[in-house]
Protein backbone atom coordinates (compact mmCIF):
# COMPACT_ATOMS: atom_id res chain seq x y z
CA UNK A 1 0.00 0.00 0.00
CA UNK A 2 1.08 2.90 -0.87
CA UNK A 3 2.41 5.83 2.06
CA UNK A 4 1.31 9.17 0.82
CA UNK A 5 3.60 11.29 2.70
CA UNK A 6 7.68 11.22 2.51
CA UNK A 7 7.60 10.84 6.65
CA UNK A 8 5.45 9.93 9.70
CA UNK A 9 2.63 11.87 10.19
CA UNK A 10 2.53 14.45 13.68
CA UNK A 11 1.13 12.78 16.25
CA UNK A 12 -2.23 14.93 17.06
CA UNK A 13 -4.34 13.53 19.99
CA UNK A 14 -7.46 14.41 21.46
CA UNK A 15 -8.03 14.55 25.03
CA UNK A 16 -10.22 12.27 26.99
CA UNK A 17 -13.13 15.27 27.54
CA UNK A 18 -12.73 16.34 23.52
CA UNK A 19 -13.00 12.81 22.96
CA UNK A 20 -16.20 11.96 24.76
CA UNK A 21 -17.48 15.61 23.40
CA UNK A 22 -16.61 14.47 19.72
CA UNK A 23 -18.51 11.41 19.99
CA UNK A 24 -21.34 13.15 21.13
CA UNK A 25 -21.55 15.89 18.36
CA UNK A 26 -20.50 12.61 15.91
CA UNK A 27 -23.84 10.79 16.96
CA UNK A 28 -25.98 13.79 16.95
CA UNK A 29 -24.82 15.03 13.33
CA UNK A 30 -24.96 11.86 12.18
CA UNK A 31 -28.91 11.26 13.38
CA UNK A 32 -29.53 15.07 11.23
CA UNK A 33 -27.45 13.12 8.20
CA UNK A 34 -30.00 10.15 8.89
CA UNK A 35 -27.00 7.91 8.88
CA UNK A 36 -27.34 4.90 11.62
CA UNK A 37 -24.01 4.60 13.77
CA UNK A 38 -24.62 0.48 13.79
CA UNK A 39 -22.63 -0.88 16.81
CA UNK A 40 -21.58 -4.19 15.81
CA UNK A 41 -19.00 -6.61 17.32
CA UNK A 42 -16.63 -6.88 14.39
CA UNK A 43 -16.25 -4.61 10.97
CA UNK A 44 -15.83 -7.16 7.98
CA UNK A 45 -13.58 -6.50 5.16
CA UNK A 46 -14.30 -6.32 1.78
CA UNK A 47 -11.95 -6.08 -1.39
CA UNK A 48 -14.33 -6.94 -3.87
CA UNK A 49 -18.14 -6.20 -4.52
CA UNK A 50 -21.22 -8.63 -5.84
CA UNK A 51 -19.73 -10.66 -9.19
CA UNK A 52 -22.92 -10.88 -10.62
CA UNK A 53 -23.13 -7.74 -12.76
CA UNK A 54 -20.41 -5.95 -14.08
CA UNK A 55 -20.13 -3.12 -11.83
CA UNK A 56 -16.68 -1.63 -10.14
CA UNK A 57 -16.43 0.89 -7.90
CA UNK A 58 -13.00 3.80 -8.28
CA UNK A 59 -11.72 4.95 -5.01
CA UNK A 60 -9.43 7.73 -4.56
CA UNK A 61 -7.26 8.10 -1.15
CA UNK A 62 -6.14 11.47 0.16
CA UNK A 63 -3.64 10.62 3.12
CA UNK A 64 -2.11 12.88 5.39
CA UNK A 65 -0.51 16.09 3.59
CA UNK A 66 -1.97 19.18 2.13
CA UNK A 67 -0.91 17.91 -1.14
CA UNK A 68 -4.30 18.83 -3.38
CA UNK A 69 -2.30 16.92 -5.84
CA UNK A 70 -4.85 15.93 -9.00
CA UNK A 71 -8.28 16.04 -7.08
CA UNK A 72 -9.86 19.02 -8.62
CA UNK A 73 -9.35 17.83 -12.10
CA UNK A 74 -10.10 13.77 -10.60
CA UNK A 75 -13.74 15.79 -9.90
CA UNK A 76 -13.35 17.29 -13.33
CA UNK A 77 -13.67 14.05 -14.98
CA UNK A 78 -15.96 12.05 -13.21
CA UNK A 79 -18.51 14.72 -13.83
CA UNK A 80 -17.61 15.17 -17.51
CA UNK A 81 -17.77 11.18 -17.23
CA UNK A 82 -20.97 10.88 -16.09
CA UNK A 83 -19.37 9.10 -13.01
CA UNK A 84 -19.30 8.94 -9.03
CA UNK A 85 -16.84 8.08 -7.49
CA UNK A 86 -15.59 7.40 -3.58
CA UNK A 87 -12.61 9.24 -1.41
CA UNK A 88 -10.70 7.81 1.53
CA UNK A 89 -9.53 11.04 3.15
CA UNK A 90 -7.70 11.74 6.36
CA UNK A 91 -8.82 14.28 8.83
CA UNK A 92 -5.48 16.51 8.43
CA UNK A 93 -6.05 16.02 4.46
CA UNK A 94 -9.38 17.59 4.63
CA UNK A 95 -8.74 20.50 7.11
CA UNK A 96 -6.59 21.34 4.51
CA UNK A 97 -8.63 21.26 1.44
CA UNK A 98 -11.98 21.93 2.72
CA UNK A 99 -13.26 23.44 -0.34
CA UNK A 100 -12.31 19.69 -2.18
CA UNK A 101 -13.81 18.12 0.55
CA UNK A 102 -16.78 20.02 -0.31
CA UNK A 103 -17.02 19.58 -3.97
CA UNK A 104 -17.32 15.79 -3.10
CA UNK A 105 -19.67 15.28 -1.09
CA UNK A 106 -21.94 18.34 -3.10
CA UNK A 107 -20.97 16.27 -6.55
CA UNK A 108 -22.49 12.96 -5.67
CA UNK A 109 -19.55 11.22 -4.91
CA UNK A 110 -18.91 9.07 -1.49
CA UNK A 111 -16.79 9.73 1.67
CA UNK A 112 -15.10 7.66 3.88
CA UNK A 113 -13.06 7.95 7.03
CA UNK A 114 -9.74 6.89 6.36
CA UNK A 115 -7.96 8.09 10.09
CA UNK A 116 -7.01 11.41 10.73
CA UNK A 117 -3.20 11.08 10.80
CA UNK A 118 -2.57 8.42 8.06
CA UNK A 119 -0.51 6.40 10.89
CA UNK A 120 -0.89 2.46 10.37
CA UNK A 121 -3.42 1.69 13.59
CA UNK A 122 -1.29 -1.82 13.38
CA UNK A 123 2.01 -0.69 13.57
CA UNK A 124 3.26 -3.11 10.75
CA UNK A 125 3.92 0.12 8.36
CA UNK A 126 6.26 1.74 8.73
CA UNK A 127 7.36 -0.24 11.55
CA UNK A 128 6.86 0.87 15.42
CA UNK A 129 4.36 -0.09 17.64
CA UNK A 130 0.66 -0.22 16.24
CA UNK A 131 -1.87 2.29 18.11
CA UNK A 132 -3.96 1.32 21.31
CA UNK A 133 -7.97 1.20 20.80
CA UNK A 134 -7.95 4.51 22.29
CA UNK A 135 -5.65 6.38 19.95
CA UNK A 136 -7.65 4.27 16.92
CA UNK A 137 -10.86 5.94 18.45
CA UNK A 138 -9.42 9.22 18.51
CA UNK A 139 -8.03 8.82 14.91
CA UNK A 140 -11.50 7.60 13.72
CA UNK A 141 -13.53 10.25 15.86
CA UNK A 142 -11.10 13.39 14.90
CA UNK A 143 -11.50 12.57 11.46
CA UNK A 144 -15.66 12.65 11.21
CA UNK A 145 -15.56 15.49 13.22
CA UNK A 146 -13.93 17.03 10.96
CA UNK A 147 -15.86 15.63 8.27
CA UNK A 148 -19.35 17.19 10.15
CA UNK A 149 -17.82 20.50 10.67
CA UNK A 150 -16.93 20.65 6.67
CA UNK A 151 -19.86 19.27 5.32
CA UNK A 152 -22.86 17.91 8.08
CA UNK A 153 -22.10 14.46 8.32
CA UNK A 154 -18.99 12.05 8.67
CA UNK A 155 -17.79 8.72 6.70
CA UNK A 156 -19.24 6.27 8.98
CA UNK A 157 -19.84 3.13 8.38
CA UNK A 158 -17.01 2.99 5.76
CA UNK A 159 -13.53 3.07 6.60
CA UNK A 160 -9.99 2.44 4.54
CA UNK A 161 -6.84 1.77 6.70
CA UNK A 162 -3.29 3.33 5.98
CA UNK A 163 -1.40 1.08 4.25
CA UNK A 164 -4.22 -1.20 4.11
CA UNK A 165 -2.16 -2.10 7.58
CA UNK A 166 -5.25 -4.19 9.78
CA UNK A 167 -5.81 -7.20 12.47
CA UNK A 168 -8.32 -8.84 14.45
CA UNK A 169 -8.29 -6.14 17.05
CA UNK A 170 -8.76 -3.51 14.40
CA UNK A 171 -11.61 -4.95 13.13
CA UNK A 172 -12.95 -5.14 16.63
CA UNK A 173 -12.27 -1.53 17.25
CA UNK A 174 -13.99 -0.17 14.11
CA UNK A 175 -16.94 -2.54 15.10
CA UNK A 176 -17.73 -1.06 18.52
CA UNK A 177 -16.78 2.83 16.99
CA UNK A 178 -19.96 1.82 14.39
CA UNK A 179 -17.80 1.22 11.39
CA UNK A 180 -18.97 -2.09 9.58
CA UNK A 181 -16.87 -2.15 6.58
CA UNK A 182 -13.02 -2.13 6.40
CA UNK A 183 -12.49 -1.13 2.91
CA UNK A 184 -9.68 -2.83 1.45
CA UNK A 185 -9.22 -3.59 -3.10
CA UNK A 186 -9.48 -5.58 -5.68
CA UNK A 187 -6.48 -4.15 -7.20
CA UNK A 188 -4.19 -0.94 -6.29
CA UNK A 189 -3.45 0.74 -9.33
CA UNK A 190 -0.23 1.47 -7.95
CA UNK A 191 0.09 5.39 -9.34
CA UNK A 192 2.13 5.85 -5.82
CA UNK A 193 5.15 4.67 -7.00
CA UNK A 194 5.32 7.23 -10.36
CA UNK A 195 4.20 4.68 -12.92
CA UNK A 196 3.59 6.23 -16.48
CA UNK A 197 -0.13 7.37 -17.51
CA UNK A 198 0.46 4.38 -20.28
CA UNK A 199 1.83 1.74 -17.41
CA UNK A 200 -1.47 3.28 -15.07
CA UNK A 201 -4.10 2.45 -18.08
CA UNK A 202 -2.50 -0.99 -18.44
CA UNK A 203 -2.60 -1.86 -15.35
CA UNK A 204 -6.54 -1.19 -15.17
CA UNK A 205 -7.40 -2.60 -18.21
CA UNK A 206 -4.99 -5.48 -17.94
CA UNK A 207 -7.03 -6.38 -14.23
CA UNK A 208 -10.65 -6.24 -14.39
CA UNK A 209 -13.93 -8.35 -13.12
CA UNK A 210 -17.54 -7.47 -11.69
CA UNK A 211 -17.33 -5.91 -8.66
CA UNK A 212 -14.03 -4.85 -8.86
CA UNK A 213 -12.70 -2.00 -6.28
CA UNK A 214 -9.95 0.21 -7.74
CA UNK A 215 -7.32 1.73 -5.45
CA UNK A 216 -6.30 5.04 -6.78
CA UNK A 217 -4.56 8.41 -5.37
CA UNK A 218 -4.73 12.06 -5.38
CA UNK A 219 -1.39 12.66 -5.02
CA UNK A 220 0.23 14.70 -7.41
CA UNK A 221 3.19 12.28 -7.12
CA UNK A 222 0.74 10.21 -9.03
CA UNK A 223 -0.61 10.29 -12.56
CA UNK A 224 -3.57 8.63 -11.94
CA UNK A 225 -5.56 11.88 -12.61
CA UNK A 226 -4.28 12.86 -15.79
CA UNK A 227 -4.77 9.12 -16.94
CA UNK A 228 -8.28 8.98 -15.27
CA UNK A 229 -10.70 9.79 -18.67
CA UNK A 230 -8.92 6.40 -20.26
CA UNK A 231 -8.91 4.40 -17.75
CA UNK A 232 -13.07 5.31 -17.56
CA UNK A 233 -13.62 4.76 -21.30
CA UNK A 234 -11.22 1.89 -21.29
CA UNK A 235 -13.43 -0.14 -18.22
CA UNK A 236 -16.85 0.68 -20.41
CA UNK A 237 -15.50 -0.24 -23.64
CA UNK A 238 -14.87 -3.72 -21.55
CA UNK A 239 -19.02 -3.45 -20.41
CA UNK A 240 -18.83 -2.03 -16.72
CA UNK A 241 -20.58 0.48 -14.80
CA UNK A 242 -19.90 2.57 -12.20
CA UNK A 243 -21.04 2.84 -8.27
CA UNK A 244 -20.27 4.53 -5.25
CA UNK A 245 -18.15 1.57 -2.65
CA UNK A 246 -21.73 1.84 -0.58
CA UNK A 247 -24.17 1.23 -3.95
CA UNK A 248 -21.52 -1.75 -4.94
CA UNK A 249 -22.28 -3.42 -1.82
CA UNK A 250 -25.81 -2.77 -1.75
CA UNK A 251 -25.48 -0.59 1.87
CA UNK A 252 -29.03 0.56 2.46
CA UNK A 253 -28.56 2.87 5.48
CA UNK A 254 -31.27 1.97 7.84
CA UNK A 255 -33.80 4.64 9.34
CA UNK A 256 -32.30 6.54 12.26
CA UNK A 257 -33.70 5.80 15.70
CA UNK A 258 -36.57 7.83 17.26
CA UNK A 259 -34.36 9.76 19.08
CA UNK A 260 -30.81 11.66 18.87
CA UNK A 261 -30.30 10.34 22.93
CA UNK A 262 -30.63 6.88 21.47
CA UNK A 263 -27.69 7.34 18.90
CA UNK A 264 -25.59 9.46 21.03
CA UNK A 265 -25.41 7.00 23.96
CA UNK A 266 -23.75 4.29 21.74
CA UNK A 267 -20.53 5.40 21.26
CA UNK A 268 -20.09 7.65 24.13
CA UNK A 269 -20.97 4.73 26.19
CA UNK A 270 -17.95 2.41 24.38
CA UNK A 271 -15.33 4.89 24.52
CA UNK A 272 -15.94 5.77 28.20
CA UNK A 273 -15.52 1.81 28.41
CA UNK A 274 -12.48 1.34 26.27
CA UNK A 275 -10.94 4.79 28.14
CA UNK A 276 -11.34 3.95 31.49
Amino acid sequence: MARTTSGPAPRRMLSRRQLLGGAAATAAALATGQRWVSVQESAITVSRGPTDRPVVALTFDAGAGADRGYCASILDTLAASGVRGSFGITGLWAESNGDLVQRVVAEGHQLFNHTYTHRSFTGARPGGPGLSSAERISELESTEQVFINLIGVGGRPYFRPPFGDFNSSVLTDLGRAGFTHNLMWSLDVNGWRGISQDQTVSRVLNNHGNGFIYLLHVGSQSQQGPALSRIISGLRSHGYGFATVSVLLGGAVPPPPSTVDQLVSAPVRILRQILG
